[in-house]
């Protein structure tokens, strides 16, 4: 019987490939899974790079029984994008770029994989994705790897 701790860093075969969720893996007698959030630091968005009966080098995040949770992205701590964020200072202001408009908020890319969220925007604002904004950071909750952010101008 195959045994695997956490943080073991294993190579695992890829049984199935659930696009644009998650990737199956067997390892010995245990199967695991690669949620999409654990495959990059970057917002992963697809499972396409994997194929069935390829092997990925993966480190190894629960382990329940016969089952495993694993990680690519936690093999490469050093590419975290809240190290970034933890330079950054309340009332800086930040360039950022509109990702998402939504009812409730604007998401603003303000660094590589850094997200700033802008909630209940005035409604006599009109944003639209792709364009550069000159942010204030409002907020920085580093629990929840959060910054809240506004329009330098409103």
């Amino acid at each position: 019987m195959t045994t695997l701790a956490v943080g073991d860093i294993v190579e695992a075969t890829i049984t199935q490939v659930i696009t644009d969720a998650a990737v199956l893996l067997s390892y010995g007698t245990m199967t695991g899974t690669l949620q999409l959030p654990e495959i990059s630091w970057l917002r992963a968005r697809s499972t396409a790079q994997f194929s069935a009966g390829d092997t990925v080098r993966v480190r190894v995040i629960a382990v329940d029984h016969a089952r495993f949770s694993a990680s690519i992205r936690q093999l490469h701590p050093e590419q975290d994008p809240w190290l970034e964020a933890r330079t950054l200072v309340v009332g800086q202001l930040v360039e950022g770029v509109v990702r998402v408009v939504v009812e409730w908020g604007v998401w603003f890319r303000v660094g590589a994989g850094l997200d700033g969220l802008w909630l209940h925007p005035e409604r006599n604002v009109a944003l639209v994705e792709g364009e550069r904004v000159t942010l204030v950071v409002h907020a920085i909750d580093d629990e929840r790897q959060t910054i809240i952010v506004r329009p330098a101008r409103v």
